[in-house]
């Protein structure tokens, strides 16, 4: 349960940096900030895919090595 909670704090203060970091360069670039946009964006959908895909597997080993 720990674990869980510590990740869920982890995945929203990143979550909230990016959607920070997105109005800041939207404001910067003189473009107007979708939030829906932001979510829809390809490279968001990637880096989240990949956060979560190194998460399970540093856990993973984390568990396997805990065993033996």
């Amino acid at each position: 349960m720990k674990l869980i909670k510590r990740e869920l704090i982890k995945i929203f203060f990143i979550l909230g940096i990016q959607i920070l970091c997105g109005y800041i360069f939207s404001h910067f670039l003189k473009k107007s900030f979708n939030l829906r946009e932001f979510f829809t964006n390809y490279v968001m959908i990637v880096f989240w895919i990949v956060y979560f895909v190194v998460v399970i597997v540093i856990n993973i080993l984390k568990m396997k090595n805990r065993i033996n």
